[in-house]
């Protein structure tokens, strides 16, 4: 018998938020600081996805200098300041994403389980007017280990469950997770999650090829049908 969907866990960079070429340009401007170049072809194909900090270790130890604990704690703190700084007149949501988190959340739990620094996230929210939507945000500072790993994703569910009697927790199973990002969606993958890529970044075929299902959009979910195709209902989530 299909599980029924109880939660939806969002990505936060280029699901809720598109702000994947912001990201970018900051990573590009902090490693430069620190004499490290990465380009757009490198950050598509070896670091979307992951967390600010395994973003900047990755980046230096691939340029042969040690990633020191320290020194990475400061480039986080740079990159951060220069988001707020650059989404400050205007957060770049998702069309579509504030319609859907406040539909979804009169039926699901939600929650957001994002590698980016807390205070980033809840920002952007909070000046969306959603934050109070969400029962739950793993943010960077809450796992050791990002995504690909199931972390995240798990830390999700158990703030999700968080005080609910053992008859009302909501399983791994009962979960749908929107990832526009590959390693997002091993990680959701790993943690025992549906999955759906939103075709924010990579190619919607690319995203296909690994989660359950994959639509161009946010716009395109609306929570009725996701309950249908989650239930088996459905052929399609959109």
């Amino acid at each position: 018998m299909p599980a029924t969907l109880k939660a939806l866990i969002f990505d936060f960079n280029g699901t809720l938020c598109l702000d994947e070429p912001i990201l970018l340009r900051l990573y590009q401007r902090v490693l430069a600081e620190e004499g490290v170049a990465l380009t757009a072809a490198a950050y598509e194909a070896e670091y979307l996805g992951l967390s600010d900090a395994a973003i900047f270790a990755k980046a230096l130890a691939a340029a042969g200098r040690r990633a020191e604990a320290a020194a990475v704690a400061a480039m986080v703190a740079r990159k951060s300041r220069h988001y707020l700084e650059a989404v400050a007149a205007r957060p770049p949501l998702a069309p579509g994403a504030a319609d859907l988190v406040r539909a979804a959340a009169h039926r699901y739990r939600l929650a957001v389980a994002s590698g980016a620094p807390r205070r980033e996230v809840d920002w952007v929210l909070r000046q969306a007017g959603l934050r109070d939507r969400f029962a739950a945000l793993v943010a960077m500072e809450d796992v050791e280990r990002g995504k690909p790993d199931a972390a995240p994703f798990l830390k999700a569910l158990a703030g999700l469950n968080g005080g609910a009697r053992p008859v009302d927790r909501i399983l791994a199973e009962e979960c749908l997770v929107l990832e526009d990002s590959l390693e997002g969606i091993r990680g959701a993958k790993a943690a025992g999650m549906r999955v759906i890529g939103v075709a924010s970044t990579y190619p919607l075929e690319r995203l296909a090829a690994e989660a359950d299902a994959a639509v161009a959009a946010l716009a395109d979910l609306a929570p009725d049908a996701l309950a249908r195709w989650f239930g088996g209902l459905s052929g399609t989530p959109g």
